[in-house]
């Protein structure tokens, strides 16, 4: 009867020794504690803040590990009909390719020199890598042990996507009616513009093209001077009344000094 109250006793501290082990498993098993799961978009990246628990310190200073972002929702931006601002509504996702991100993280104390079981870790998901303003569904992977850590979480990258413009296309008759007047008068002021300095005496274009018909009211260019009629003459000429030319004197001149030989 003694033996069997001690093989009892035993019995119930090995089921309490397991129950303790069971309850205290998740407090020692590799973790993530992300310091904010919404995070707000700078210079087109989002920076993602970790501490990093392993239930062992590791045998390597750097242990390889792997973010998994798998897209659930995303943030589109629109113009509609009868609003002037976009607007932004959650689309959901499905099948998405998650977006891997492999990082080494150190363990190394560089005050102590030791590898330590747990660190802290900072780095950013930028749109050049393919993110955009969503939700995605975030996790964490050593590479090394090949186990994903706990928890898995919703994290929100805030921020502004393209806008797409899904408004109906209405063709405005008034606006373009408006548009051709516009343009109509344009060129009707510039055609004007384009006479007067064409008929302007001051410009160049005026005389470009030669002498003009003198304008009205003002008298007619004298005639050249060899056209000109002589004042007090009639115009009209007598045959055999006009003077001797030079040519002719000294003829008269040639018969008379030849007369004058004979007789002498």
């Amino acid at each position: 009867m003694f033996g069997t109250k001690i093989s009892n006793s035993w019995a119930v501290k090995l089921l309490v020794a397991m129950a303790l082990c069971l309850l205290a498993s998740p407090a020692f098993a590799d973790r993530v504690v992300w310091k904010k799961t919404k995070i707000k978009e700078s210079n087109e990246s989002w920076r993602i803040d970790v501490e990093i628990y392993l239930s062992k310190a590791p045998d390597i200073a750097h242990v390889p590990m792997q973010f998994k972002f798998e897209p659930t929702v995303y943030y589109e931006r629109s113009l509609v009909d009868g609003s002037s601002e976009p607007q932004t509504r959650r689309v959901p996702l499905e099948n998405k390719q998650p977006l891997i991100e492999s990082i080494d993280m150190g363990f190394l104390d560089p005050g102590t020199g030791k590898i330590q079981s747990r660190t802290r870790f900072s780095f950013k998901v930028t749109r050049e890598r393919g993110f955009e303003a969503g939700e995605y569904k975030a996790s964490l992977k050593n590479k090394r042990s090949n186990r994903t850590l706990t928890p898995e979480v919703t994290m929100v990258l805030d921020g502004e996507n393209e806008v797409v413009d899904r408004r109906s296309m209405v063709f405005d008759t008034k606006k373009a009616d408006k548009k051709a007047e516009a343009k109509r008068e344009a060129d009707r002021q510039a055609a004007e513009e384009e006479f007067e300095q064409r008929e302007n005496p001051d410009s160049e274009e005026f005389w470009a093209g030669g002498p003009s018909e003198p304008e009205r009211g003002e008298d007619p260019l004298p005639p050249p001077a060899h056209m000109q009629e002589k004042p007090g003459a009639c115009g009209c000429r007598v045959l055999g009344s006009s003077t001797p030319s030079g040519a002719g004197w000294w003829a008269l001149a040639f018969v008379a000094a030849v007369v004058l030989r004979r007789r002498s």
